[in-house]
């Protein structure tokens, strides 16, 4: 079993994974021990890892975002093992949408 705690933000995030494998449970937990410390584009550390989900659940995100700026790097997914995550590096600005009246 392997274990990882980071702080994020100012939340201590734990992960841990008990496959019976040693390079699965580091693929696993990996997402964590590479979350961001600071923002990728204004460079504050309140950074906050989240989850959401569109069209009622059928496809599901994980994120961090910049409680600042509102920045976000998304969290994609290996394609084995399901679930394993892995940190992209692609901060993307917030751009507030024209609602349309």
């Amino acid at each position: 079993m392997l274990t990882a705690k980071k702080m994020v933000g100012n939340t201590e995030i734990t992960a841990t994974s008990d496959t019976g494998d040693v390079k699965e449970d580091l693929l696993r937990i990996s997402w964590l021990t590479n979350a961001p410390q600071v923002c990728g584009l204004c460079k504050s550390p309140n950074i906050v890892a989240q989850g959401r989900s569109v069209n009622q659940g059928e496809f599901s995100f994980a994120e961090f975002q910049c409680s600042e700026c509102l920045a976000k790097v998304n969290m994609g997914e290996h394609k084995s093992p399901k679930g394993a995550l892995f940190v992209k590096n692609d901060w993307a600005k917030f751009e507030r949408k024209a609602v349309e009246k």
